[in-house]
């Protein structure tokens, strides 16, 4: 319990005594002395001493399958507390490998609703999301959230967490409301129990994403003034090209979609604009090809007039 609260020093020094306790009474194989050094890699884990955590795993493992049948409580555990380790080593594939087989065989022994059942499916859950596998672990989430709320109550610590990594994976998917939404719950209710380390972890967690959301929403707000000013430069253009080209009706329909112009213009207005000039660029054209027709094909046709007159 230290450990899950964030209080890993304490717990640190409260297992390395029980060890050597349990190693001089007991022996270095004895099933309870493996146990203790399983909890104890577990919070070496929790420190970042991963290199430490998972030589304990290493040896643990090994020495358990000697002593141990396949299914027992304890090696699931110790496999439960490598594939944890080896996530951090960034070796998801074979965590995952790992812990799936603790989660289904924790199912079958223990039940789906069991606490040490709901933990295998949570880490679970977070090296699916390691994967990018992110509906699949917002699913698996979100199952072991609900679970939790009904067996440990929604103020347990172990609830509190599975609301963070379910965050984490919203903010993932780009659901950041829903995301700040349920860390800002989870910090609440730690802050309402005294949990001060997971509300100096929720915190940082609520600022990232109330930044995340705060940038978006500008985002959003400048979006359609850059697009107006996209359009009225664009529009300019056309005014430009249709005024070099001396065709009156050009001229006219260009400043009448100035209106309302400049800034008052709003991106419909200016999207009609563009229409209504593309109209008059095709009729412009139209009349064209019509006189040069009528002249007998442009230059050609003009030289054999005035070899006539002639």
């Amino acid at each position: 319990m230290l450990s899950v609260l964030g209080r890993h020093q304490e717990a640190l020094k409260w297992q390395e005594e029980d060890v050597e306790k349990k190693r001089r009474v007991q022996g270095d194989a004895s099933t309870d002395t493996l146990t203790a050094m399983n909890n104890l890699a577990l919070t070496l884990n929790n420190m970042c001493r991963n290199d430490e955590a998972l030589s304990i795993c290493e040896h643990v493992l090994e020495a358990q399958k000697h002593v141990l049948d396949e299914e027992d409580p304890s090696k699931l555990n110790t496999m439960n507390n490598m594939a944890a380790v080896l996530r951090c080593f960034g070796r998801s594939e074979e965590a995952l490998t790992l812990i799936e087989e603790v989660a289904e065989k924790r199912k079958v022994l223990l039940g789906v609703d069991y606490p040490l059942t709901l933990t295998s499916m949570g880490h679970t859950a977070a090296v699916l999301v390691d994967l990018n596998r992110y509906d699949e672990g917002l699913k698996l989430h979100e199952q072991v959230l609900e679970a939790r709320k009904r067996v440990l109550g929604v103020e347990h610590p172990e609830t509190l967490w599975s609301m963070c990594n379910m965050s984490t994976t919203l903010y993932h998917l780009k659901m950041l409301k829903e995301a700040h939404s349920l860390i800002s719950e989870a910090y609440q209710i730690a802050q309402s129990q005294d949990h001060h380390l997971l509300v100096e972890k929720y915190s940082s967690k609520l600022s990232m994403f109330q930044e995340e959301m705060t940038s978006q929403a500008t985002q959003q707000s400048t979006a359609p003034t850059d697009t107006k000013n996209r359009l009225l430069e664009k529009l300019a253009k056309k005014k430009q090209a249709a005024a070099v080209a001396g065709d009156a009706d050009r001229q006219q329909a260009a400043a009448a979609a100035a209106s309302p112009g400049g800034d008052e213009a709003n991106i419909d207005d200016l999207m009609a604009a563009f229409d209504l000039i593309d109209d008059k660029n095709k009729e412009g054209t139209g009349k064209s090809e019509k006189a040069i027709s009528s002249t007998g094909g442009g230059k050609k046709g003009g030289k054999g007039k005035k070899g006539k007159k002639k």
